[in-house]
């Protein structure tokens, strides 16, 4: 867990590494969960990375193979938090092998001081077992923005509700289902829904 706070501003050029370790060897074992990142400053800027990756299983000679681990939590709050040249990263860790299943992907939440969150929940790149890496956040859910991209995405509760004031961001392959989904009444040029995505 990496919890910063501060009162200025914080410029972040380097790497802070939150990332889940690979399976271990003798057995298959599983990929490590990303772990959670947590930032308030004034303002933010810099070119760095924040990784909350889920590790990759472990594939062994007798063909035990591990799971890949879950992606982490990545939650920023600071000026700049959307447009400073940050990478955020929350995908999950790749299976060990045909037998085991891929990890779910992490969720990423950057919030202005003053705004609603723009949440994304994104792999890097969509995987054969696609469905079975499942992110599922409770409802309702009002944002600025949302992004899913390769990943699938389950709005969970009573209320699933999605509220959206700016954009939305469906990329790659991906699922996103809720129970109501609202798009602004301004700007939306276009809408596409991918071969082999659901929404």
């Amino acid at each position: 867990v990496v919890i910063l706070s501060v009162g200025g501003s914080a410029r972040i050029d380097g790497t802070i590494d939150a990332a889940g370790t690979g399976g271990g060897c003798c057995g298959g074992g599983g990929g490590g969960s990303g772990g959670t990142i947590r930032i308030f400053a004034g303002s933010l800027s810099g070119s760095g990375t924040l990784k909350a990756d889920g590790g990759v299983g472990h594939v062994s000679e007798a063909d035990f193979v591990g799971g890949g681990g879950g992606g982490g939590r990545i939650a920023v709050t600071g000026a700049g938090a959307k447009t400073a040249g940050l990478v955020y990263s929350a995908g999950p860790g790749a299976r060990g092998g045909i037998l085991a299943q891929r990890g779910a992907a992490g969720t990423i939440v950057l919030l202005e001081p003053a705004g609603e969150p723009k949440i994304i929940v994104a792999a890097t790149a969509p995987h054969s077992d696609f469905l079975a890496a499942l992110t599922r956040i409770p409802g309702p859910l009002a944002l600025t923005a949302l992004t899913v991209k390769n990943a699938d995405l389950l709005i969970t509760g009573a209320d699933a509700r999605v509220e959206l004031s700016s954009a939305l961001a469906l990329e790659g392959r991906y699922r996103l289902s809720a129970s109501t989904l609202t798009f602004p009444t301004t700007g939306l040029t276009s809408f596409t829904v991918p071969a082999g995505s659901n929404l």
